[in-house]
């Protein structure tokens, strides 16, 4: 009898411990307010959605509103990805139109405060993409001793609509910011995306469109794979690039082959006059977008961003404006992914990546009439973890 009521003592007392009451819970209120750029006068908002993300507890809860621009909210304290989706009826350049807009507020601490403040501007979502990525493999492989190797690498590049394309000025970029830490100097530049580097399909080049359902493969190596040079790996996924459309290319001490059957891209900016790598973390972003038919350094110094850096030195990137992207794709490892590098007008989610010298990458999703599925939601748009194609752009 005496071990029962030991026992019973100690379950109640686990238990008590396991009961949070109401009175334990801190609670603090925001203050939401909704804005947009200057060039846009909002009639009406509508289908407004509330979306509040506690990144401790992983708990969502939404709020759904018609024609409210600011809201007070009550929530538990702690650490808030906020984000807004609606539509609205506005007045932009002279033309009334409904558009759909959407914001994202990250990492708001709702920590030790009666009331937060929290502005966020709703940005239009751009219209379907005639050009999306289609596959895109950067993780690299191992050679048979086991060594690593990212001569491999390449992008498939899609034309997803029903009318040929233009192609020439066709840029694809890497976002310097990465989403595995937040302390970096460019999250905070909310009017375009800021990229490292930036290749260009060439005005008035030898391939200047893409027909409806066609691909465009752009690879670091345009050689076939099993050779042994450092320009190849046998037992790389990847058995040969050769039928590439563009090479990017660096010409820098010698670091890079220039296959002379296969054009170059342009190199339109870099952060580094070294040779270009796609980051094997798999923790950035990839823009597609079109530059104009400029030289390379007036096109740097138009959209020249800049800041310093904690130890003091100047750092100089480029900024692409939202309204010249094509199409927007992140990578991430979801264990290691604190950040996103695109607003979620862009994107909402990143595609999983495997990891460095995985030779495993990326490739999206086609419907049942064979269009590439475009949600800018790319952890469902793309299939991860996938065999890269063994000879991309052969006919």
């Amino acid at each position: 009898m005496r071990k029962t009521i030991l026992l019973f003592s100690i379950f109640l007392t686990i238990a008590g411990w396991g009961c949070q009451s109401e009175e334990d819970i801190s609670y603090t209120r925001v203050e939401l307010k909704l804005s947009t750029s200057k060039d846009i006068t909002v009639s009406k908002w509508t289908s407004l959605v509330y979306t509040f993300t506690n990144k401790g507890s992983g708990r969502v809860s939404t709020l759904e509103r018609e024609n409210q621009s600011m809201l007070t909210h009550q929530l538990e304290e702690g650490v808030y990805d906020i984000m807004v989706s609606g539509t609205m009826k506005v007045v932009k350049e002279g033309k009334t139109f409904t558009g759909n807009f959407s914001a994202l507020k990250q990492s708001v601490s709702l920590i030790g405060q009666e009331l937060v403040p929290v502005q966020l501007t709703m940005a239009l979502k751009p219209e379907a993409s005639p050009l999306v990525f289609e596959e895109i493999y950067i993780s690299g492989s191992r050679t048979a001793a086991n060594k690593t190797f990212r001569g491999d690498q390449f992008f498939v590049i899609r034309n997803n609509s029903d009318e040929t394309q233009n192609i020439q000025g066709l840029a694809i970029g890497e976002t310097s910011q990465t989403n595995s830490k937040t302390d970096d100097l460019w999250e905070k530049v909310t009017d375009g995306v800021v990229v490292q580097t930036v290749y260009t399909v060439p005005f008035g080049g030898t391939k200047t469109s893409l027909k409806p359902g066609e691909s465009l493969v752009i690879a670091k190596y345009p050689v076939e794979m099993n050779r042994d040079d450092r320009y190849g790996n046998a037992a790389s996924p990847v058995k040969s690039l050769v039928s590439a459309d563009f090479q990017w290319y660096d010409d820098y001490k010698g670091l890079d082959i220039d296959v002379p059957e296969v054009p170059n891209l342009i190199k339109y900016y870099s952060y580094s006059p070294s040779i270009w790598v796609a980051s094997v973390a798999g923790n950035r972003g990839y823009v597609l977008f079109r530059v104009d038919n400029t030289a390379p350094d007036a096109f740097a110094s138009s959209y020249q961003v800049e800041r310093v850096s904690a130890s003091g030195r100047k750092m100089i990137r480029v900024k692409v404006p939202y309204d010249r992207v094509f199409d927007a794709v992140e990578l991430s490892t979801p264990s290691k992914k604190v950040f996103s590098v695109f607003p979620s007008f862009l994107e909402t989610s990143s595609a999983e990546f495997t990891g460095p010298y995985s030779g495993r990458g990326v490739r999206r999703k086609a419907d049942s009439n064979g269009k590439l599925i475009d949600t800018n939601n790319s952890a469902s748009d793309f299939d991860a973890n996938v065999l890269p194609a063994q000879y991309p752009g052969k006919k």
